[in-house]
């Protein structure tokens, strides 16, 4: 689970069904709206400051550049919009209509997309694990009445 980092508007396209993401890397991210955990504007990096926290060291933080966070199942990516660009706008109107609660607006923050990535890590046990434990429970329980049955006769 890693954090990706995008520079721009024209790094982020969306359509009804998904949004796509290309990432400092060159890697296309492409990402249903259903999996999209929570995703917001960090508060600390509201244009005219800089956030401290800065992930792509390669690059430091931009005044002009606001970062939007977005996390679901795979991580995080940061997506650094520039405030002058007229794509900012049409870009973020779609994260309301698409995410509902899930969209946090201008009141999101870098802690909380590191906390609901470490939330995400430390889950209990897969569900396929469970069921593989219940069948040998089961299994095992099955084994002991046939053995209580033949010794009974």
């Amino acid at each position: 689970m890693g954090i990706d980092v995008a520079s721009g508007c024209d790094a982020i396209d969306a359509n009804p069904q998904w949004l796509r993401v290309r990432v400092a890397s060159g890697a296309v991210r492409t990402i249903p709206w259903s999996t999209i955990r929570v995703a917001g504007l960090d508060r600390s990096s509201g244009g005219s400051e800089p956030h401290e926290f800065v992930i792509d060291m390669s690059k430091p933080a931009d005044p002009s550049r606001q970062s939007l966070w977005i996390l679901y199942p795979e991580g995080a990516i940061e997506v650094r919009l520039e405030e002058s660009d007229p794509k900012r706008a049409e870009v973020l109107q779609q994260f309301p209509a698409q995410l509902g609660e899930r969209w946090k607006g201008a009141e999101f923050s870098v802690q909380q997309a590191l906390f609901g990535m470490s939330r995400r890590s430390s889950r209990g046990m897969p569900k396929v694990l469970i069921v593989m434990i219940a069948v040998m429970l089961l299994s095992i329980l099955a084994a002991v009445i046939v053995l209580f049955v033949v010794k009974g006769n």
